[in-house]
């Protein structure tokens, strides 16, 4: 009879902004490694926040890397330059909830989203596009 062990790493959750400024060292080389292993362990796909080295996580890494969107930002025009940071860094697509929704116009925003992560748009290029007021 076999037997089968999971394990799930958690990390303390920080914004996007807070991991820019202080994972860097160690808690860089455990993301790293985490999500080696758990693309290892058979995961498909794996989402994970945009840290400093997100190009060496994404390089590192053989599954998909998703990035999240973490807090909502002040301005719509930060998040569109997280998803551009993500995806210049080697990330597959974005995971955005409160950033994509809690919005003026989320459809709008939405098309933005699309332009700047499948289109390759500067995130003021494709702003402006939409008419995506802040």
């Amino acid at each position: 009879m076999g037997c089968s062990v999971v394990f799930v790493f958690f990390f303390k959750q920080k914004t996007a902004y807070e991991m820019l400024r202080s994972l860097v060292g160690s808690e860089m080389c455990i993301r790293d490694r985490g999500c080696r292993i758990i693309a290892e362990l058979g995961a498909d796909l794996i989402k994970t926040y945009c840290t400093i080295k997100f190009d060496e996580v994404t390089k590192a890494c053989p599954a998909p890397i998703l990035g999240l969107g973490a807090e909502k930002t002040p301005r719509q025009i930060q998040a569109l330059e997280l998803a551009e940071r993500i995806i210049k860094g080697g990330g597959r697509g974005v995971v955005f909830g409160r950033n994509a929704i809690q919005v003026d116009d989320p459809a709008a925003f939405q098309r933005t989203l699309v332009d700047v992560v499948q289109g390759g748009k500067r995130p003021s290029d494709a702003a402006a596009a939409h008419a995506l007021k802040d």
